[in-house]
């Protein structure tokens, strides 16, 4: 059966791993000549001449592109790979000849889902190898010789993040179950096709927004600093900045980080009931600039940036990839109970 699913899918797997393979080549070709191009004179001064950004295909823009195909490189496995699989066997009937050949549905479904599934994922975790090599020599140096303390992310930052480390091969999968998921409920592989790209951008925006900030403690950086509550025992973790105003040791420790933006806490140790930092301090700001400081001292509110350090990358790698893995899973199961409903 295994030998079959591989006669009917090894042309497209043939295509991807040849586009896999392009993107690696391309992403090595220039991963090396940004070494020569940061060295440059003319980088270091931002001359206009600095081959990093002079040509509309400079290595700039040949990064933009590398880095939004890499971003479409899931969503495209769960389209082409995952919609038709189960949809595809309904549309032309042939799930008919197959399950009269005294396969169940079942085994059916699982040992094909397995065998495309699993041919994806280890040709998407093999890409990753160049891919982490990729953002070192070409999005952070980009970040660090134009920006300057690279304060946009680095490898956490939202279009990054997801290409590399265990993230990308979970995606893959996560976007393949997903779109098979829908073509066994929908049917339609046009329409599978269609909710795969619209569920996996809403999904990929929820995670940014809610999910990925609260995978790993914060770092924080107060603006105003303010005591914290009398007497109180302190409470703050290694990782936050309490009462400390920007200075060159905290911008050294936040390089590289993803600012997840400006907002409100209570100060480590202050026992506190009634509403949110969020709600408290922003009812202060409606306060003019003196009074506003006064009532930040009287609630014991902090107001300041959060950060999502670099030394929590692994560990977010690890829970954000295990939370998809988890999920595809519960996809491959709403699959197998959809298929087993359908009427022969």
């Amino acid at each position: 059966m295994i030998w079959l699913i591989w006669r009917r899918y090894r042309l497209l797997l043939g295509l991807a791993a040849v586009v896999l393979v392009g993107l690696g080549v391309w992403m090595l070709w220039a991963g090396h000549a940004f070494d020569a191009a940061v060295v440059s004179s003319a980088c270091h001064d931002g001359s206009s001449e600095c081959p990093i950004y002079n040509g509309t295909l400079s290595l700039s823009v040949q990064a933009d592109v590398i880095n939004f195909l890499l971003l479409f490189v899931p969503c495209l496995s769960g389209m082409v790979f995952g919609a038709p699989l189960v949809a595809g066997e309904l549309e032309r009937f042939t799930n008919r000849l197959v399950w009269t050949q005294g396969i169940s549905r079942t085994k059916w479904l699982v040992v094909k889902w397995c065998t495309v599934g699993v041919s994806l994922v280890v040709g998407v975790a093999l890409l990753t190898l160049i891919v982490q090599w990729w953002t070192g020599h070409a999005t952070e140096r980009i970040d660090t010789n134009w920006i300057g303390i690279g304060l946009n992310g680095g490898v956490l930052r939202p279009l990054t993040f997801p290409i590399t480390g265990f993230a990308f091969s979970a995606y893959t999968l996560f976007a393949f179950a997903l779109g098979t998921a829908l073509g066994a409920v929908l049917r339609k592989t046009s329409w599978a096709v269609a909710g795969t790209v619209v569920v996996y951008t809403a999904v990929s925006v929820l995670v940014v927004l809610f999910v990925r900030p609260s995978l790993a403690p914060q770092f924080f950086v107060d603006e105003n600093p303010v005591p914290a509550a009398a007497n109180a025992p302190s409470t703050a973790s290694p990782f936050d900045a309490t009462a400390t105003p920007f200075t060159a040791g905290v911008i050294h420790e936040i390089g590289g980080s993803w600012d997840l933006g400006s907002g409100y806490r209570y100060a480590p140790g202050a026992h506190v009931s009634g509403p949110s930092a969020n709600v408290a301090g922003q009812r202060c700001q409606a306060l003019n600039t003196t009074p506003y400081l006064a009532c930040l001292s009287d609630h014991h509110l902090q107001q300041g940036e959060f950060y999502l350090t670099v030394n929590h990358y692994w560990e977010v790698q690890w829970k954000e990839s295990a939370l998809l893995v988890l999920t595809a899973g519960a996809l491959l199961g709403l699959t197998v109970w959809s298929v087993r409903r359908w009427t022969a």
